[in-house]
């Protein structure tokens, strides 16, 4: 017996997708297979209500394919590839776990890292800040003041420093934020 509308072609899938989310937005990685019939890729998310297309024919067989889909909410988000040649067969679906894109939410869930204690020496006005654990996706925390000879100074403090000693102007004021990278491999700190 005969297939209707014969033969069905299935360009080949792309593979090995990596995904790195970020601020509202998100980036994918895979490398163009060796099917070079294949001439675009469509990306759906949303139950395959939004989509993102990429132009294939730009890459040779083996680039790195990177592309961002930006303006997502905060959310957790399926993402569904296809391959398409130019005669509009579609792959097989490529479906990658679920991807966390981060946002407002995220955001205000960070606190600055802990400080334990501060010790001020007139004499040499020199301040020790003692700093409670970091967590682990910490990543430093950027120290704003005026120094003792009234010279605004930024220091940054990294994840195994238990103190930072600084010149300081007594009286003026001290600013420190803490920046976080919520997954490795995120493309964006909060």
């Amino acid at each position: 017996k005969y297939i209707e509308d014969g033969e069905k072609i299935y360009p080949s899938k792309p593979n090995n997708i990596t995904s790195h989310p970020g601020d509202g937005r998100v980036l994918f990685k895979w490398k163009k297979e060796i099917d070079e019939s294949v001439n675009k890729y469509k990306i759906f998310w949303n139950n395959g209500n939004d989509s993102s297309e990429v132009d294939a024919s730009k890459f040779k067989v083996g680039d790195s394919i990177l592309h961002y889909i930006n303006k997502l909410n905060e959310s957790s988000y399926t993402f569904s590839f296809y391959s398409y040649d130019k005669d509009g067969n579609k792959s097989v679906k490529t479906e990658i776990p679920p991807v966390n894109v981060y946002g407002p939410k995220y955001r205000n869930s960070l606190l600055n890292r802990p400080v334990k204690g501060v010790d001020y020496d007139a004499e040499k006005s020199m301040l020790n800040i003692q700093w409670g654990t970091a967590d682990t996706s910490y990543l430093y925390t950027d120290l704003k003041y005026v120094d003792a000879q009234n010279k605004a100074k930024t220091v940054r403090v990294r994840p195994l420093d238990e103190t930072t000693e600084i010149s300081w102007k007594l009286g003026t004021k001290i600013y420190y934020k803490s920046t976080y990278i919520p997954i490795t491999g995120a493309i964006d700190n909060f």
